[in-house]
C-alpha cells in the first residue's frame, strides 16, 4: 500500500514524529497503516474524539473532547516534527490557531504540515444554493487562515482538496457509495435526465498514498518562492453519475441483482427539472442538488500523474 519507496523517503524518518489528526476516517486508518509500513509506529501520535480503528498498538493515541487541542505527550524529543490532519479544515484551523497562541514553541518545532481540504471549495463556489457557497466560503476561509499562520512561523504547508472519496473499511462504511448504496436498494425505479455529469471520484487508499507521499517523500512539492501548495485531486476515472449508479447497482444486494433492481429510466433533461420543479418551493438545498446531476465535477488532476505507479481502483471491483 505504500506509496513511495524507502529510499525517497527523508533519511531523518527515524527520528521524525508525525501528528495525526483524523484519524477514525476511512483515510486515516488507511494512513496509519501506510505510516506504521514506512517507520517505527512509537513515532506516530494520533488524535482523536474516540478510540479509533488502529490495528497498532504501539500508536500513542490521545483522547481530546470537541474543542480541546492540547497536543499530545511526546515520549521523546525527535529531530523534526510533522503535522497531517483529516479533520475537516476549520477544525485544523481551530488547532493551528490555538497552537500559534499558545503552543507557539510546539508550532516552530513542525517543518512540516499536510492537511486535506475539499473540491468543493471550487465546484460550489458559484452554486445558487446558499448551503453550498456557505460550504466553499467556509472551507475556503478556513484554507486562508491556516495558510496565514503557517506563514508566520514560516511552516511549509500542503493543502490537498480531494473529490468524491469512496471505500470502505469493515470497520467505517464511507459516506457516500454507501450512503446511495443504501438509497437505491429500496427504490425499484430511479428516474435521471438523459445527460449526466462526469464524477472523478478518489479511493481512500489512494488519497491515504498522496498525503503519505507529500508528508514524506524528499521531493521538493512547492515553487521556489512560496512554502504554500494547493491541489485538487481526483481518481483516475471520469465516470459520469449514471456510470456510478450502475456500478453500485452491481455491487447490489443479491436479492436486487436477481430481480435487475433499480431500473434506470433517461428522459429528457428540460422535462427531468421541469417535473423536478415542485422541490424547489419545499427545498432549494435539494433542488440545487437535484441540478448537479448533470453538472460536471471532475477534470481536476489525475492521481496517476502524481503516483504512476498505483493501481487503479474502480468503483465497480472494490
Amino acid at each position: 500500500m505504500v506509496a513511495i519507496t524507502s529510499g525517497s523517503l527523508e533519511s531523518d524518518v527515524k527520528n521524525t514524529a508525525i501528528i495525526v489528526y483524523g484519524v477514525s476516517t476511512c483515510t486515516g486508518i488507511a494512513l496509519t497503516e501506510a505510516l506504521t509500513d514506512c517507520m517505527d509506529s512509537t513515532n506516530i501520535y494520533c488524535i482523536a474524539s474516540k478510540v479509533p480503528y488502529i490495528y497498532d498498538q504501539n500508536i500513542t493515541i490521545a483522547i481530546r473532547k470537541r474543542g480541546d487541542f492540547t497536543p499530545p505527550l511526546f515520549k521523546r524529543i525527535y529531530t523534526r516534527y510533522l503535522f497531517v490532519s483529516l479533520a475537516p479544515i476549520w477544525v485544523t484551523a481551530q488547532i493551528l490557531e490555538s497552537w500559534s497562541l499558545e503552543q507557539p514553541d510546539l508550532l516552530r518545532s513542525i517543518s512540516k504540515i499536510v492537511v486535506c481540504s475539499s473540491s468543493s471549495a471550487e465546484t460550489k463556489r458559484y452554486s445558487f444554493d446558499l448551503t453550498s457557497k456557505q460550504l466553499s466560503r467556509r472551507l475556503l476561509r478556513s484554507e486562508t487562515l491556516i495558510t496565514t499562520i503557517l506563514e508566520q512561523f514560516n511552516i511549509p504547508l500542503h493543502i490537498i482538496r480531494p473529490t468524491m472519496i469512496w471505500g470502505s473499511t469493515p470497520n467505517r462504511p464511507d459516506g457516500n457509495i454507501s450512503t446511495i448504496t443504501s438509497a437505491i436498494q429500496h427504490l425499484p425505479v430511479i428516474c435521471l435526465p438523459n445527460t449526466t455529469g462526469l464524477r472523478q471520484p478518489i479511493y481512500y487508499k489512494d488519497l491515504a498514498n498522496l498525503i503519505l507521499y507529500r508528508l514524506l517523500s524528499k521531493k521538493r512539492h512547492f515553487a521556489s518562492a512560496q512554502k504554500t501548495s494547493t491541489e485538487t485531486v481526483g481518481g483516475d476515472q471520469l465516470l459520469t453519475v449514471y456510470e456510478i449508479l450502475q456500478a453500485i447497482k452491481r455491487k447490489n444486494s443479491p436479492k436486487n441483482r436477481r430481480l435487475n433492481l433499480p431500473i434506470f429510466i433517461s428522459i429528457p433533461s428540460r422535462l427531468y427539472y421541469f417535473l423536478a420543479l415542485p422541490v424547489l418551493l419545499v427545498s432549494l438545498r435539494t433542488f440545487a442538488a437535484i441540478l448537479r446531476i448533470s453538472s460536471d465535477m471532475a477534470g481536476f488532476t489525475r492521481l496517476n500523474s502524481i503516483l504512476p505507479d498505483l493501481p487503479t481502483h474502480r468503483i465497480s471491483e472494490c
